[in-house]
C-alpha cells in the first residue's frame, strides 16, 4: 500500500489527535444515563472518570519505555486501535465494573497515543516541530469541544450506547488508515541500557512538577466552568457556551505560536501560568461576561503553555529514542497531581466555592517557580528557540 508523505502523515496525526480528545469528553452528556442504565446511583459517576485517568495515569511510563524499544510510530497507532475498539465494546458492559474495565481502557490507551504522537510529529518531519504540537494541541481543544457539542446534542434523540458505537467507528476509520499507510520512521533503542536514568533527569522533573499545579487548574477549571456559571447565573444556554469556550477557544492558540517563538521560555510559560492562575482567582470576583472572558483566555493561553513545556522537553532531551519516555514521565507527575488537585478541589467546592477558586489559582502559583532551573536552561542551550 501506498504510504503518505511527510504533510500527508502529519496531516493524519492531526485528525488523530482530534477524535482522541472527542473519546475524552464524548461519555460527559451520558454520565447519568449510563450509571442509571446499571442501577447506579448518581454518585457514581465521577468514578468513570476516575477509571479512565487511571488507565491514562498508570500507562504514561510503560508506554514511553515501550516507544522506546519498538518505536513512537508503533505505539501512537496502536494505542489509537485499543481506544477505538475499547470505546466501541462500552456499551456491551453487562454490569458498571465492566463499563469501567474499558473507561480504563480508552484511558491506557491515550496514554499510548499522547506522548508518541507528539514524538512521531517530529520524526515525520523535523522542521517547525514546535508549530507541529500546537496544532497537535489545538486539534484536542477542537475534538474536545466537538466531542461534547455533538453527543450531547445526540443525547437528545438517541441512548448512549448507539452513541459510543458511533464514537468508536468515527476513530477506527483514520487509526487503521494509519497504521497501514504511516511510514514507520524506524527510531528505536537496540538496548534498554540506561534509560532507566531518564526518569530521574532533574531538569525533567522540575518542570513537570513546576507546570503541574496549572495543569491541574487547567484540568479542574474546563470540569467546573460549566456548572459554575450555571450556578451563578441560571442560565444553561450561557452555561454551555463559557464551557465549551474553555475548549475551542484552544483553537486561536495558533495564532499565538508566532509572537510566543519571540518570547523567552522564562517570559512566556511563567508570565503566561501567572496570568491564568490570577484569572481563576477572580472567577468569583467577575459578573455574567467576566466568567466568558475568563473561559476565553484561559483555553487560548493554555495551549501556548502545554506546547511549549513539550516544546522543551524534545530540546532538553538529546537522545530522541528515549523522549517518548521524557514526555510521559511528564504527563504522569502531572496527570496524577492533577487528578488529586481536582478531587481535592470538589471537596472544597461543595462547602464552599469561593475558597475553592481561590485555592485552585494559588496552587498552581506555588508550584511554579519549581520550572525556573529547566526554563533557564533552555534559554542557555538553545538561544535561538527562545529569540
Amino acid at each position: 500500500m501506498r504510504k503518505l508523505s511527510p504533510v500527508q502523515s502529519v496531516a493524519l496525526m492531526l485528525i488523530l489527535r482530534f477524535v482522541y480528545a472527542m473519546n475524552w469528553y464524548n461519555v460527559s452528556p451520558f454520565l447519568t444515563s449510563i450509571t442509571g442504565s446499571y442501577s447506579q446511583g448518581a454518585s457514581s459517576s465521577g468514578l468513570i472518570l476516575s477509571a479512565f485517568l487511571l488507565g491514562a495515569g498508570l500507562f504514561q511510563i510503560p508506554s514511553g519505555f515501550i516507544a522506546s524499544r519498538i518505536g513512537a510510530r508503533n505505539v501512537a497507532l496502536w494505542g489509537m486501535i485499543i481506544m477505538s475498539v475499547s470505546v466501541f465494546l462500552s456499551p456491551l458492559s453487562p454490569d458498571f465494573i465492566v463499563f469501567l474495565i474499558s473507561r480504563f481502557f480508552v484511558g491506557l490507551a491515550s496514554a499510548f497515543f499522547f506522548s508518541s504522537g507528539i514524538v512521531l510529529l517530529g520524526q515525520i518531519d523535523k522542521r517547525n516541530i514546535d508549530g507541529k504540537i500546537t496544532m497537535f494541541n489545538v486539534s484536542f481543544a477542537a475534538g474536545g469541544g466537538f466531542g461534547i457539542i455533538l453527543f450531547g446534542e445526540l443525547g437528545r434523540y438517541i441512548q448512549w450506547q448507539p452513541s459510543l458505537y458511533l464514537a468508536g467507528i468515527i476513530t477506527i476509520i483514520p487509526s487503521v488508515i494509519a497504521l497501514a499507510m504511516i511510514p514507520d520512521p524506524g527510531i528505536r533503542r537496540k538496548t534498554m541500557k540506561g534509560v532507566i536514568s531518564k526518569l530521574n533527569s532533574p531538569l525533567l522533573l522540575l518542570l513537570s512538577f513546576g507546570i503541574a499545579g496549572y495543569w491541574a487548574l487547567n484540568l479542574t477549571a474546563v470540569e467546573y466552568l460549566n456548572p459554575y456559571t450555571l450556578f451563578t447565573t441560571g442560565s444553561v444556554n450561557y452555561a454551555g457556551i463559557v464551557g465549551s469556550l474553555a475548549l475551542f477557544s484552544g483553537i486561536l492558540g495558533i495564532f499565538i505560536l508566532p509572537f510566543a517563538r519571540k518570547i523567552k521560555p522564562m517570559h512566556i510559560n511563567g508570565g503566561l501560568v501567572i496570568l491564568l492562575s490570577v484569572l481563576v482567582i477572580m472567577i468569583p470576583l467577575v459578573g455574567v461576561i467576566g466568567l466568558g472572558a475568563i473561559a476565553l483566555i484561559e483555553g487560548m493561553f493554555s495551549i501556548t503553555i502545554f506546547s511549549a513545556e513539550y516544546y522543551y522537553v524534545v530540546l532538553l532531551e538529546q537522545d530522541e529514542t528515549v523522549v517518548p519516555l521524557s514526555i510521559a514521565t511528564m504527563n504522569t507527575i502531572q496527570i496524577g497531581f492533577g487528578s488529586f488537585v481536582a478531587f481535592v478541589f470538589s471537596m472544597i467546592y461543595a462547602s464552599d466555592k469561593t475558597l475553592a477558586w481561590y485555592a485552585l489559582g494559588f496552587i498552581s502559583l506555588i508550584t511554579l517557580p519549581l520550572s525556573i532551573p529547566a526554563l533557564l536552561k533552555v534559554e542557555k542551550l538553545f538561544p535561538k528557540s527562545s529569540s
